[in-house]
């Protein structure tokens, strides 16, 4: 059986951790820039990805915080330059984000599967995401103008109605696939060591701090600080989704992995 440290994540030999690191830079760089939609038209700072994400966490858990900030900010180069449109110049304030995700995300996990009460998480989780979405939602609906490229727009009330109500739609679909791994969970024969909420716990703090607010500032940084609130509402409506998809990821790859890092 394998043992977890937290700063060296499980006892691969150096070798070992160069493979995998390898391995999981380029599943980070397909599944963030080839599979996944990325510059959506008028947003061109908003990426949603297909595992990526999920990907990197999970390649820092295993090999623990070092390596999951060179995968990370590695990832993330290497996706612009071999995949990325080109139109925009590589931005290393952007890498930062996902650098400060893969430092991070081990730290968190090794903490937060310190909180054993399924219960408290759940409803820690729940309603901490629910504030988030009330929250933008409301100061959406109070705005009236938006600044994009120094040109300023009127935000119309379908905008107002379609914001609130789609983040709804996400956030209560995230719970029901949530409940329905847990179940699935709970009757698996296959037992990771992390239940299912405190991957979601986990999943959520790491996107509203590090990928929408932290990466949000830095996106606004590359493309114009007056973007800043723009950019952070985009966020917060993929956020769900990306929380969502990178549970069902994770779940996944920690029951696949169990046998080879324990």
């Amino acid at each position: 059986m394998k043992t977890y440290s937290l700063w060296k994540g499980y006892n691969f030999s150096v070798i070992q951790k160069i493979a995998l690191g390898g391995l999981f830079i380029a599943l980070a760089c397909i599944l963030n820039k080839v599979l996944a939609i990325n510059y959506i038209s008028a947003v061109p700072f908003v990426r949603i990805s297909f595992g990526g994400i999920a990907i990197i966490i999970f390649a820092s858990y295993l090999l623990g915080p070092i390596y999951g900030m060179l995968i990370g900010g590695l990832s993330d180069i290497l996706g612009y330059f071999i995949f990325d449109i080109k139109a925009y110049p590589w931005f290393p304030t952007i890498t930062l984000t996902y650098v400060l995700l893969g430092f991070c995300a081990p730290i968190l996990i090794y903490f937060v599967k310190k909180i054993k009460n399924v219960n408290v998480l759940r409803i820690i989780t729940y309603s901490s995401m629910f504030t988030f979405l009330l929250l933008t939602s409301l100061y959406l609906i109070i705005c009236d103008k938006a600044i994009i490229f120094e040109n300023v727009y009127t935000i119309d009330l379908w905008i107002k109605i379609l914001f609130p109500t789609l983040s709804l739609f996400l956030y209560i679909a995230m719970i029901v696939i949530c409940e329905l791994l847990y179940k699935k969970q709970k009757q698996s024969a296959v037992q990771i060591d992390i239940n299912i909420f405190q991957l979601v716990f986990v999943c959520f703090i790491l996107d509203v701090f590090i990928i929408t607010l932290f990466g949000s500032l830095m996106k606004a940084i590359a493309f114009g600080l007056d973007l800043f609130l723009i950019i952070l509402f985009c966020q917060v409506l993929t956020m769900f989704f990306n929380v969502t998809f990178n549970i069902i990821v994770l779940n996944l790859l920690l029951k696949v992995g169990k046998k080879y890092y324990q």
